[in-house]
């Protein structure tokens, strides 16, 4: 009996040692880690099979140098990305474009745009409002001719022709688009004052 409770002590004792022994090791595990965390990097890289580092605080450091790795990466990412490459680079890249901008096809880019903006603008309807009564010859459903008035003041769909030719488009319900020609000094361009849409 004796003897049992002489061992249960001892075996206490001896836990309490251990407990002792391993809170030790790891503040002194913690206070290490603490200094290789002020360490750059590249130099932590170094001590990840430290033995004075329990496995929890190796594991920290390892998850450190990750995050440190990353953060440098991210940075040098960010300071590469220019909207213009610099030094010989940048040089080559401005003498290509150079070149590429005096070839014949691109050279005549421009005057391609030019005639295509012109034939837009040429096809284009405009409005324009009559200066005077204008007399014109309507043929009828039935194939007579009828002498209608278009009245002052009125708008008018205006075509230009290539050869400076006018011609008023209007829509007839029941009868369908009328083209009426035109002497330039009918009309004006623009709406009338009494039609022209709030701006």
């Amino acid at each position: 009996m004796a003897d049992s409770t002489v061992v249960a002590s001892r075996l206490a004792a001896a836990q309490a040692q251990t407990r002792r022994a391993t809170v030790k090791v790891r503040r002194a595990s913690a206070a290490h880690l603490t200094g290789l965390l002020r360490l750059s990097p590249t130099e932590r890289i170094g001590h990840l099979d430290d033995t004075e580092l329990v496995t929890t605080d190796r594991a920290a450091l390892r998850r450190s140098i990750q995050a440190s790795a990353f953060q440098v990466n991210f940075s040098r990412a960010r300071h590469r990305v220019r909207l213009w490459p610099r030094g010989a680079r940048g040089r080559r890249l401005i003498a290509g474009f150079a070149r590429a901008l005096l070839t014949p096809e691109i050279a005549l880019l421009p005057l391609l745009v030019a005639i295509w903006l012109g034939f837009a603008w040429n096809r284009t309807a405009h409005i324009a409002t009559f200066t005077r009564d204008v007399p014109i010859l309507r043929a009828g459903p039935d194939g007579r001719m009828h002498r209608v008035v278009l009245p002052r003041g009125g708008s008018v769909i205006v075509h230009r022709g290539w050869d400076g030719t006018l011609s008023a488009r209007r829509w007839l319900p029941g009868w369908g688009y009328e083209s009426v020609p035109l002497a330039p000094n009918t009309i004006v361009w623009g709406w009338p004052d009494e039609i022209r849409p709030s701006r």
